[in-house]
């Protein structure tokens, strides 16, 4: 039975953990109109904020969400539930929808204006390229909330050779259940064909009954797997 592999790409192929610190805090300050707080590298962001934003990385899944997540950092929040994340998401469309916008923004600047460190804070896993270079000719999907253009300059500056009609990123679809839906049709295939492999545990919770072989990366962003969600250390585990 033919199976296809379908990633995410922010904590399954790139690290981007940095790159979205460093966008985020320099846009939730900008937003609020203190031009006091900006950094030009990770470097320049207070330490105990770095540690908060890292704890608490795998609770965003849209960009918009990051703008929730700086300000309970900011609020002194150490560990945050993902009950309590989601219900403040709750009525903050006005507030998300304009930090998105300044999030992609500067992010697109960050590409034109200064490549090399931008590059340096999205670098590709390990576990990604142990895969690849034994594996680069399979064909496999990515199902992504980044946008097209960062995704597509990280491969070609690492050389990763892919199909940018396997690309489908933040402008292509509403839900990962639906551009994996619309995968399997394009390929002929049944859902349970589809093994797909994400950052986040409530992305797998929610797809695992219409996507039975959804797996969480052990090497992402979430480091307590309390809720026994099916999960992978490397890829060679899914075949």
């Amino acid at each position: 039975m033919k199976n296809l592999l379908c990633l995410d790409f922010d904590g399954v192929i790139c690290n981007s953990i940095h790159e979205c610190l460093l966008v985020t805090y320099n846009c939730y300050f900008k937003i609020i109109g203190d031009s006091n707080n900006q950094a030009e590298e990770i470097a320049g962001i207070p330490i105990e904020i770095r540690e908060r934003f890292y704890n608490n990385r795998y609770l965003v899944r849209p960009a918009k969400d990051y703008w929730l997540l700086m300000k309970l950092v900011l609020e002194g929040n150490s560990l945050i539930e993902e009950e309590y994340f989601n219900n403040n998401l709750v009525g903050m469309d006005g507030y998300l929808d304009e930090f998105e916008k300044l999030f992609f923004d500067y992010r697109e600047n960050m590409i034109k204006e200064k490549l090399h460190l931008w590059l340096s804070l999205n670098p590709i896993y390990n576990e990604f390229l142990d895969y690849y270079n034994k594996n680069n000719e399979r064909e496999f999907y990515i199902v992504t909330n980044k946008n097209r253009v960062a995704v597509e300059v990280i491969l070609e500056n690492n050389k990763i050779k892919f199909n940018s009609e396997n690309i489908f990123a933040k402008e292509n679809f509403t839900t990962k259940e639906s551009a994996l839906k619309e995968i399997a049709k394009l390929n002929n295939l049944e859902n349970d064909q589809i093994i797909f492999v994400d950052d986040s545990p409530a992305t797998i919770k929610e797809l695992t009954q219409q996507f039975p072989n959804s797996y969480l990366a052990n090497w992402g962003y979430y480091k307590n797997n309390s809720e026994l969600i099916k999960s992978i250390n490397k890829f060679s585990e899914l075949y």
